[in-house]
């Protein structure tokens, strides 16, 4: 077979757009949107795990415990 190559574009949707919109429809038609609060909480969760993980070069257990967390300063 003649090898050759091809380009793939993504579509050039917005995905922040998308979820918003979702966000919204989940409010008009009164029902649960595809990403919740819970989820959003349980990402940010691993991200400031990583962050703690990093800072103290060890593992770091989840769920994180209350006052486990100290956020980075970005200054």
């Amino acid at each position: 077979p003649e090898k050759r190559w091809i380009s793939i574009i993504p579509p050039k949707d917005d995905p922040y757009l998308a979820q918003l919109k979702a966000f919204c429809e989940s409010i008009i038609e009164d029902k649960e949107p595809p990403v919740t609060g819970i989820d959003g909480i349980k990402s940010l969760e691993v991200v400031l795990a990583s962050y703690k993980s990093a800072k103290e070069r060890k593992w770091v257990k989840l769920p994180l415990e209350e006052e486990a967390v100290e956020l980075p300063s970005f200054d």
